[in-house]
């Protein structure tokens, strides 16, 4: 969201305006199955919403992928931040 604020930012001016940040990163390796369920959970994909264009668009995909990585192995880094907001 461009020129939105940020949650530090509008937690400055707020009563609770002590502030730690706490991030952790975590990899997670997932196979070319794996991705593919994945990208079937999300709601813009799931076998419902592609009806009768899922079987190709997995064909695409597994294809897409296989090709992007031979190996058939997928990192993501998944980060997790926390904001702690403390009155002073």
């Amino acid at each position: 969201m461009f020129g939105a604020e940020s949650h530090q930012e509008v937690l400055a001016r707020s009563p609770f305006s002590r502030i730690e940040v706490a991030r952790w990163d975590l990899t997670v390796n997932r196979d070319l199955d794996s991705v593919i369920g994945l990208q079937f959970s999300s709601s813009y994909s799931t076998p419902a919403q592609l009806g009768d264009r899922k079987d190709a668009f997995e064909h695409d995909l597994r294809q897409a992928l296989t090709a992007f990585n031979p190996g058939g192995t997928f990192d993501e880094l998944v980060r997790t931040e926390a904001i702690f907001a403390t009155r002073p």
